[in-house]
């Protein structure tokens, strides 16, 4: 049968190899691969500089791949260097952005990876932390929805995530309890918002005083969603959790947002 495009590739890789080069350049070797070969195709050519000596010399527009297989890269736009030197050090949120001209996006270097940013319509207050956030601030960008959150650590993965979406973050030191500064800056910003989500989060000591945000939203008159089911939602809000709507997954949960804020468009109260 036919030769796939990552079987070609190897072939191609082989060809050149029997030439005993000293410098291989290629033009986007993984692009028009599925995940499959491009690790492949990948692994193969890191062998080749360890074991063989062979300098890679490569373009890409992959800046994942950029950063986890590359030793040196050099950022070019417009015919110049916009910088050069090793991945963890050149490619920070700000170059990259000034590459691309991103707007609706952003790089974020501890992710290593491009998130879409949200737009300002009708703002949820997400309550996450731990990770429980973190494919909701996606799924809310890629729907437009303007995102508060918090309280988050500095060091936990839903703050970068949020951040890289352009969401609207109440941050706290790590490791510590959230500071009733805190608190009240979350406060207020869950009065500018339409709709009140708790993203599942785990509870410790630390950010126990997220459990009372989600009240406080109750107590705002907000319409409150959790994504937790009935026994959890019950064993940490008590009688309050009647009062909260339990969605079983992030896309049932978009629906009910998207309903409200039709509502609160078209003259409607949450």
């Amino acid at each position: 049968g036919e030769l796939s495009d990552g079987e070609k590739q190897k072939v191609l890789l082989a060809r050149a190899l029997a030439q005993e080069p000293e410098i291989i350049i290629l033009d986007e070797p993984t692009s028009h691969l599925d995940p499959r070969y491009r690790i492949e195709v990948v692994l193969i050519l890191r062998r080749l500089v360890r074991e063989k000596g062979v300098t890679i010399v490569a373009s890409l527009h992959d800046i994942d791949l950029a950063m986890k297989v590359c030793d040196i890269v050099v950022l070019v736009k417009d015919g110049r260097v916009l910088a050069c030197g090793p991945p963890e050090e050149v490619l920070e949120e700000e170059r990259i952005a000034e590459l691309y001209n991103f707007e609706r996006a952003s790089f974020n270097s501890f992710l290593g990876g491009i998130e879409l940013k949200s737009r300002s319509m009708g703002p949820v207050y997400v309550v996450a932390g731990s990770g429980s956030g973190a494919q909701l601030y996606r799924t809310l960008a890629k729907h437009d929805f303007g995102i508060f959150t918090g309280v988050l650590p500095e060091n936990d993965v839903d703050f970068h995530v949020a951040r890289a979406v352009g969401a609207t973050v109440v941050k706290e030191k790590p490791y510590r309890e959230i500071s009733p500064e805190s608190f009240s800056q979350a406060s207020e910003l869950m009065k500018e918002s339409h709709q009140v989500v708790d993203a599942g989060f785990p509870v410790g000591e630390a950010n126990r005083r997220n459990l009372e945000l989600v009240l406080e939203a109750l107590r705002q008159g907000k319409v409150t969603y959790a994504l937790r089911n009935e026994e959890e939602s019950r064993r940490l809000y008590g009688p309050h959790a009647s009062r909260i709507i339990r969605s079983r997954n992030i896309s049932s949960l978009i629906e009910r947002l998207w309903a409200v804020e039709c509502l609160c468009e078209g003259g409607g109260s949450s």
